[in-house]
């Protein structure tokens, strides 16, 4: 009998795969998988992590469990290097019940981005703040997606770099600032 109840490598790979290889922790759901600079590499610092512990005195052991349901996918949650220690630096705080919603967001997150079944949300519907919330979620997530990419590139700036936004007006187009974008939301939703 081991000492800890770990994931098998396929569990791994498809806990990772189940999440998109996507941290699950809603705030952050940052890539954990790309190619490494090299031709063939891979890097990845993602980590299935147990929701139950995989050995008593671990975070949120549960000795009711058996090996085998330690060991399982429902048992896993895919999680960045960083979030997969502050899961379990604080077991209070991340709780089974968390862990299991996290992975099921990330899940359903994952499959809608698939299936191309992503709603994209436009400013009338945003009624509550709860959707408001969650459209800046998504709005922050890309643009750290897009952040880590443009990171990536050989001989990325040192200095700032001013970012426009424009819209095409037929044949002109529109300028306009970050402190603009809620007008500009604005008006796309009108033409739309």
């Amino acid at each position: 009998m081991s000492l800890r109840d770990d994931f098998t490598k396929k569990t791994k790979e498809r806990i990772a795969q189940r999440a998109g290889y996507r941290c699950s922790k809603p705030d952050c759901r940052i890539p954990t998988r790309g190619a490494a600079s090299s031709d063939t590499g891979t890097i990845n610092f993602g980590v299935a992590a147990h929701i139950t512990a995989a050995s008593p005195g671990g975070p949120r052991y549960d000795p009711t469990l058996t090996e085998d349901q330690r060991k399982s996918q429902e048992n896993g949650i895919w999680l960045c290097c960083n979030h997969a220690k502050l899961v379990d630096s604080d077991e209070n705080l991340f709780s089974v019940d968390k862990l299991l919603d996290w992975k099921m967001s990330a899940e359903r997150e994952s499959f809608l981005a698939v299936t191309g079944s992503i709603p994209k949300p436009t400013v009338a519907s945003l009624v509550d703040d709860e959707e408001v919330q969650h459209a800046f979620d998504v709005l922050l997530n890309c643009s750290k997606f897009d952040l880590c990419a443009f990171q990536q590139i050989p001989g990325w700036p040192t200095y700032p770099i001013n970012l426009n936004l424009s819209m095409p007006d037929g044949n002109s187009t529109k300028v306009f600032t970050v402190c603009e974008l809620a007008s500009g939301m604005e008006l796309f939703d009108q033409i739309v």
